[in-house]
């Protein structure tokens, strides 16, 4: 009797080891699951934000390169130069014997 009630322990101990590594390997993967998807969900707040600076950065130079190239700023720099008006302007005159007159 006290030989059977010994192998009924031990395959009761047995038993018992073989289920406690089964729910240890699952909480393990659950915890490391559970870790990956926290890691994933951080990179993709990283990336939003990112994302968001670079946006801003690019419509500050939309506002930039709009206020630049403005007709008013180019009419007021041309205006800084100072340049002088031109009176009676004469051309050079083609002559008849010229090759290029008898293009036209």
């Amino acid at each position: 009797m006290t030989f059977l009630l010994k192998i009924l322990y031990t395959k009761k101990i047995t038993s018992f080891i073989v289920v406690g590594l089964i729910f240890a390997i699952v909480i393990s993967t659950y915890m490391a699951l559970a870790i990956n998807t926290v890691r994933g969900e951080y990179k993709i707040e990283e990336l939003k934000a990112e994302l968001t600076q670079a946006e801003k950065l690019s419509n500050q130079l939309r506002v930039n390169l709009a206020t630049t190239s403005s007709l008013e700023l180019i009419l007021e720099t041309s205006n800084n130069f100072e340049y002088e008006e031109i009176h009676k302007v004469t051309y050079l005159k083609k002559s008849s014997s010229s090759p290029f007159a008898q293009a036209q």
